[in-house]
């Protein structure tokens, strides 16, 4: 029995040096490519700004080499919540706001509920119109390169 514990604890022992081998090589492996990486793509940031910059004047799409640059303004549409929830909660709306239940109690616009109160025409135009001064438009610069079809190095 003293025997067998012994092996057994060799045999742990013999694994877990491999291990550490194994770690001691994988480890520093790990780190310098991960180092690689962050250089690459803090260059590839740099260098995808220039041409969206480039881009924007005008071009759309542009051929290089293998490959073919694309640009587009992506356009995304949002409401301001705070300020919707300021005149929501003013003087004016906000026996309106109450009663259709567009405030909730951790003082939020319910998007849902409002949206039905639009859809349902439960809104006059005066408070259609601060709602729609809400609302928000956010454009994203898009930059998207692919290697051109057919074309072979």
């Amino acid at each position: 029995m003293v025997q067998e514990d012994q092996e057994k604890m060799e045999e742990t022992q013999s694994e877990e040096k491999g291990s550490n081998q194994t770690l001691n090589q994988l480890i520093p492996q790990f780190g310098e490519k991960n180092e690689t990486v962050k250089s690459l793509k803090k260059e590839l940031d740099s260098i995808g700004t220039t041409i969206k910059e480039i881009m924007r004047d005008g071009i759309d799409k542009y051929p290089a080499g293998d490959f073919i640059a694309t640009y587009v303004v992506k356009v995304s549409n949002g409401m301001d919540e705070e300020y919707l929830l300021s005149q929501l909660q003013s003087e004016k709306l906000r026996k309106t706001a109450d009663s259709l239940g567009l405030i909730k109690t951790k003082e939020y616009v319910d998007m849902d509920a409002l949206e039905n109160a639009i859809y349902h025409g439960k809104l006059d135009e005066e408070t259609l119109d601060i709602i729609r001064s809400a609302q928000t438009t956010k454009e994203i610069p898009t930059l998207t390169v692919k290697k051109v079809k057919g074309k072979k190095k």
